[in-house]
């Protein structure tokens, strides 16, 4: 069996390698790309949020990246309690915050449910939440800042990068292609239904095969989302890289077909 992983590159790479010591052969092909260079009046609205004059009693990263192109807005702040989705968010906050930072996780559950069942997270009533996100192609769920928001909490969403579809013109999309129409590439991961867009966007001559190209995902919203799209053989993993590790070497213990 081979895995297609389409998260950005250094993201992948860390779950590839975690694979590859399974003995999980995978290959990369970031489908979206960041930038965070945002035009004028993103720019102002962001700057606008971190300028405030209203302490800001939390900071929400929503992912790596998240971490990645907004700590250079919040790090000259006096430090807020740091709350991070996942473990991989929550590394690399510590990266850059330093390992006596005080960060915030749930501590299996690694989605917007997961942050919001914390208990330092239950009772925000006045509080000033920034969560840091990117802009992407298509609309992100509101779960985090609606649910906080009927808390009693006042949230700002900082978008601190864009998140495109990246070019077929990219040397490696040709090779990616070429496995996927041969067969050789049995799965795909993706993570977010935007991620599935980007797929599809990119890869929509290929899409014909979506009635026996399996489809990996963390979470049933996103299974669901892709069922709706017309691909047929959807699997829900778990959210994480250990999660998809132990699916994969769960399924073959079983001697399911790969």
């Amino acid at each position: 069996m081979k895995i297609l992983l389409t998260r950005p590159l250094a993201q992948a790479a860390v779950t590839a390698k975690i694979l590859h010591d399974a003995g999980i052969a995978s290959c990369s092909f970031a489908v979206q790309r960041m930038d965070g260079q945002l035009p004028p009046v993103l720019h102002a609205a962001t700057t606008a949020i971190f300028t405030d004059a209203t302490p800001i009693d939390g900071l929400i990263f929503i992912s790596a990246n998240a971490v990645e192109f907004g700590w250079p807005w919040v790090e000259p702040l006096p430090q807020p309690k740091l709350y991070a989705v996942g473990a991989a968010t929550s590394q690399a906050l510590r990266e850059h915050a330093g390992a006596q930072a005080e960060i915030v996780q749930p501590p299996s559950q690694f989605d917007s449910e997961g942050l919001l069942a914390m208990p330092q997270l239950a009772a925000v009533s006045n509080q000033r939440l920034v969560i840091i996100r990117g802009l992407g192609l298509t609309p992100g769920r509101d779960l985090l800042a609606s649910t906080l928001r009927a808390r009693g909490a006042r949230v700002d969403d900082a978008f601190c990068y864009i998140r495109t579809v990246e070019s077929p013109v990219n040397r490696a999309f040709a090779a990616i292609e070429e496995q996927l129409n041969s067969g050789e590439i049995t799965m795909v991961n993706v993570q977010s239904g935007e991620t599935l867009s980007a797929f599809e966007t990119l890869f929509a001559p290929t899409i014909e095969l979506r009635a026996n190209l399996r489809l990996l995902v963390p979470h049933h919203r996103i299974a669901g989302l892709a069922v709706n799209n017309g691909y047929k053989c959807v699997e829900v993993t778990g959210v994480g890289d250990n999660c998809l590790k132990s699916y994969l070497l769960t399924e073959t213990s079983h001697g399911k077909p790969t």
